[in-house]
């Protein structure tokens, strides 16, 4: 089974031999590539959709993987229960604030887990605020390519976090710290975007929050900074 970038990085970030859940599961490739390939003894693959629930269905069928790979519909983190003894939770693909929102809604299934593996599509500042904020820590942070998409995946564990301001939570600080491969076009990605919001603060006819500039300001020069960094080494 061959895995998109993107699914294979989450599937790097997967410590060996425990128990996994796959929220939000889609298709259920990840999940079978995980028991496949021995990485976990078996993973819950839980979607609150029927629809895609019937994919990973067949594709578990195929693979003939039914007793390591359960399928479970439900909510969220509801999926999991106290027997399974998760030790890893993976949610991917959803925006910043789903993702929160689920792991708050299941704050009582977080007990006894070791790892978290987040892959917001937007906002991922609000999930590393609030891995810092739920005495989680982040362990390891890296970026997959996908055609013209960058994303950003976060591993993180109990564990206390040093401080991160604005800028830290926004461009990640373990990205920046390991210089991760992707680090080149990732930044020149949110380079562009910092310049678009800067030239539409120019173009605006209302009053501008003096806050937002000064944020989107400094965000362009950190990036700036950065790359610089980059370019001298």
């Amino acid at each position: 089974m061959k895995l998109t970038p993107r699914l294979k990085a989450l599937a790097s970030l997967v410590p060996l031999n425990k128990a996994a859940a796959d929220i939000g599961t889609d298709h259920g490739y990840l999940a079978a590539y995980l028991v496949r390939h021995n990485l976990c003894p078996y993973v819950i693959a839980g979607d609150k959709n029927e629809k895609p629930l019937g994919k990973a269905r067949d594709s578990v069928r195929a693979l003939k993987l039914e007793g390591k790979v359960l399928i479970r519909l439900g909510d969220g983190l509801e999926v999991i229960q106290e027997s399974d003894q998760v030790k890893v939770i993976i949610i991917a693909g959803m925006g910043g604030k789903t993702i929160c929102s689920i792991l708050d809604d299941g704050w009582e299934k977080l007990k006894g887990v070791d790892i978290l593996i987040l892959q917001p599509m937007v906002d991922i500042w609000l999930v590393r605020r609030w891995i810092i904020e739920r005495g989680f820590r982040i362990k390891e942070e890296k970026l997959a390519k996908e055609g013209d998409q960058i994303y950003e995946i976060i591993k993180a564990g109990p564990g206390e976090q040093g401080p991160l301001d604005d800028l830290q939570l926004e461009l990640g600080p373990k990205l920046l710290e390991k210089r991760d491969p992707l680090i080149r076009p990732y930044l020149l990605r949110k380079l562009r975007k910092c310049k678009k919001v800067m030239e539409s603060f120019k173009k605006s006819k209302q009053e501008i929050d003096p806050k937002k500039y000064n944020y989107w300001n400094r965000l362009t020069c950190k990036i700036e900074e950065e790359l610089r960094c980059l370019q001298e080494k």
